[in-house]
């Protein structure tokens, strides 16, 4: 008679798809392709009948006790990053599975989601991406990884895990379709990736995985960046110096594109600005001024008093009947903003919820979003918003292709919605179809499309996954910070 083992693992590692293992009428199931470097998960073998055998009946090894151990009750422990064989001996039989023990990425302190790629910044200032690398936005020449190009075949370069930038450290990332920025503690800013339309800022239009200065002496208070624009605050002046794809509202009219900075917006100066297909900034007189689409109220005026004849409207335009903001965000036709007691003030397009204000009509003035929620910041792309609060839950509103982070996707609220109820977040970003978040203990976790990398799990690419999961270091790879050893 032939007899036959399964070794079945427990659901409380990362989860991938099955691996199979046969020896000599032998069979071995294996639900889990890793765990990560602390967690722990319980193996039993299972007879052929179902029958589990008894952990005395069982003796259980690990080939390398610095990557996982095993207890004599078939519980693996992660102790450090690595490859390791777990053995189960049975009577005659002896079955054995490769683990992979990941490393957690970060901790972090802020996520930035592009359309297939992602970065974060950890608390020593080190910038980590992962995902697609076609155009050198995860800032490295040398990607581990080559990932599948659905529909057409073939592979583009690619990180399963997060990968370090050989960059300076830096206080702040900003993220764009297929580009990056960041902002040193000294005000530079540096950029990677595409840059077609000038939006690296370097003077060229050459795209590269090496994080270049921006042109010109300039030192940056904040930045902003948005599918193929990047924009500044200067800290000299306060003045707000833009470079990419406009429209820009520049002195000597419009440019298709700017390779470097030049100021915007007249003699208008800023405390923070936004930027999207609209482009919205608090001045430092605590003003709101928006300009770009004028479509369905997106400016925050009603049509009838729009200074500009064109659209895009290449005036800014001050958003009209709206309190004071500390701070905006803006998605594709809508755009929102905080003020200082923390509520959330939505405009623009609401055909999916946008606004939050519990319809879903469109609106030229700011209204308030629905439930009078308090947050610290907000973040808006596409067509979604969310607000973050140290004291309460993660909300959204809108529709997030990625889902809300609960098993569901596409997601769409006309109000807000709590999201990712597991993670504890204080920092948000959302992506075409991704979105990541990062907890109070610095771990950034990702939901959603998981084609290229994106999620940054260390797993081979596949479905989406609909409920968080945990960014970690790749295995094999990770480049030096700049001027290091």
């Amino acid at each position: 008679m032939t007899r036959s083992l399964r070794l079945v693992l427990g659901l409380a590692a990362t989860l991938s798809a099955c691996d199979y293992y046969a020896l000599e009428g032998l069979s071995l199931v294996a639900p889990m392709g890793s765990i990560v470097v602390g967690d722990t998960t319980s193996l039993s073998v299972v007879n052929m009948g179902g029958a589990v055998r008894p952990a005395s009946g069982v003796s259980w090894s690990s080939s390398d006790e610095t990557v996982a151990t095993i207890d004599a009750n078939g519980t693996v422990l992660g102790i450090g990053p690595g490859t390791t064989q777990i053995q189960a001996n049975s009577g005659d039989y002896e079955l054995r599975v490769p683990l992979l023990v990941l490393e957690l990425a970060g901790p972090f302190r802020t996520v930035v989601v592009g359309v297939d790629h992602a970065c974060g910044l950890d608390v020593e200032g080190d910038s980590w991406c992962w995902g697609r690398n076609e155009f050198g936005q995860l800032g490295t020449s040398d990607p581990p990884d080559a990932c599948p190009l659905p529909f057409f075949g073939g592979s583009v370069p690619c990180a399963v895990g997060a990968v370090r930038v050989a960059a300076e450290p830096f206080v702040d990332l900003v993220g764009g379709q297929y580009h990056t920025c960041g902002l040193t503690a000294e005000g530079r800013a540096y950029c990677w990736g595409l840059n077609e339309n000038g939006q690296l800022g370097d003077g060229t239009a050459v795209s590269g995985p090496v994080p270049l200065p921006v042109a010109g002496d300039h030192r940056f208070r904040t930045l902003a960046a948005s599918e193929r624009r990047t924009c500044g605050v200067r800290e000299i002046d306060d003045a707000l110096l833009c470079w990419g794809l406009g429209p820009f509202p520049i002195d000597d009219g419009e440019a298709a594109a700017l390779t470097e900075p030049a100021r915007v917006a007249g003699p208008l100066t800023f405390s923070s600005v936004a930027v999207g297909r609209v482009t919205c900034g608090v001045s430092t007189e605590g003003d709101t001024w928006c300009w770009g689409d004028a479509d369905r109220g997106a400016l925050g005026v009603p049509a009838e008093a729009l200074t500009c004849d064109a659209d895009p409207c290449m005036v800014p335009q001050r958003v009209a009947d709206a309190p004071a903001f500390v701070g905006v965000a803006v998605g594709t036709a809508f755009a929102c903003g905080l003020s200082a007691e923390g509520a959330a003030w939505c405009w623009g397009a609401n055909e999916i919820g946008q606004l939050g204000d519990g319809t879903r009509v469109d609106r030229s003035t700011p209204a308030p979003v629905q439930g009078d929620p308090v947050f610290d910041a907000l973040d808006a792309d596409y067509d979604a918003a969310c607000g973050l609060s140290s004291s309460g839950p993660l909300l959204c509103w809108g529709q997030i292709e990625a889902g809300f982070g609960r098993g569901d996707a596409p997601a769409q609220g006309d109000f807000p919605v709590e999201v990712a109820p597991e993670v504890d977040a204080m920092h948000t970003s959302i992506g075409f179809s991704t979105q990541c978040a990062v907890d109070t203990l610095g771990v950034a976790r990702c939901w959603g499309q998981s084609g290229w990398g994106i999620l940054g799990h260390g797993l081979e690419p596949g479905p989406e996954v609909l409920l968080p999961t945990r960014v970690v270091r790749h295995p094999t790879y990770a480049s030096p910070r700049l001027g290091s050893d």
